[in-house]
């Protein structure tokens, strides 16, 4: 879980500077290239050997359980605990860390944002409680 975390934005790699580094909110042509980035990590990890589990749990960090997420629109039962997992921190982390365009939110109103998101099917509630209670005690 650690690699595939570590990894998990390499396909960042494949876009443009001035999306990455852009101070702004982004267009919606910025915001689709932006999104390229989690398939062309699934395709820089494919090139690994013996990385597939990893490379989906990196490269999957944008799925979401109803099926809207990308790059491949996976759904629930498509998803294990470690992909799930994985969306939840990324989304977890780019609440709470402060962007060019944006201020980072508290600890509580993250994981409000994140309940929000679990009664709405998108990411799995089991697991956004455990990161509820995990940074309650850190």
């Amino acid at each position: 879980m650690y690699l595939a975390g570590a990894l998990h934005d390499i396909g960042k790699m494949a876009i443009g500077n001035e999306i990455l580094e852009k101070p702004d909110k982004l267009t919606d042509d910025e915001f689709s290239k932006m999104k390229n980035h989690a398939g062309y990590t699934y395709r820089i990890l494919s090139d690994v050997d013996d990385f597939e589990e990893i490379r989906d749990w990196a490269a999957f960090h944008h799925e979401k359980l109803n099926g809207k997420g990308y790059p491949f629109g996976k759904t629930n039962d498509e998803l294990n605990e470690p992909e799930r997992i994985m969306a939840c921190i990324d989304i977890y982390q780019a609440l709470t860390e402060d962007r060019p365009y944006k201020k980072g939110l508290s600890h509580e109103k993250t994981c409000d944002i994140l309940d929000d998101m679990a009664q709405k099917g998108f990411i799995d509630s089991t697991i956004s409680n455990k990161i509820r209670e995990f940074f309650n005690i850190i």
